[in-house]
């Protein structure tokens, strides 16, 4: 059972990833994986230690990052690529995962 288990995250994580520019749901990716949001949720916990929200925002960080030193995108146009509505709370979600806003830590990196 936990091949299983493993799989259908991994299969998860990969769909998050190659989605990390659109708003994503535990719906949406239990419903792509043909299993049920709190099946899907219950394994991804299960196998990652971490919530299926805490990966997804995880993953849109890790890109955010990039994309704040990128082209000199402000932070507007970097949480709406990312498929945030409201640039307020990306930076809360950012702030919450690096530990600095996306201004300072835009400022924080050498030139």
């Amino acid at each position: 059972m936990t091949e299983i288990y493993r799989y259908k995250v991994k299969k998860a994580r990969e769909y998050i990833f190659e989605n990390r520019f659109q708003k994503l749901s535990l719906n949406e990716v239990a419903s792509v994986l043909e299993i049920t949001p709190s099946y899907l949720s219950r394994i991804f916990k299960k196998v990652t230690h971490q919530s299926f929200s805490d990966y997804v925002a995880e993953v849109k960080i890790e890109e955010a990052k990039s994309l704040l030193l990128k082209d000199n995108n402000r932070i507007y146009e970097v949480s709406s690529m990312l498929g945030y509505d409201d640039p307020y709370y990306f930076s809360r979600i950012f702030k919450k995962i690096v530990g600095t806003s996306p201004k300072d830590y835009r400022h924080s990196l050498p030139k």
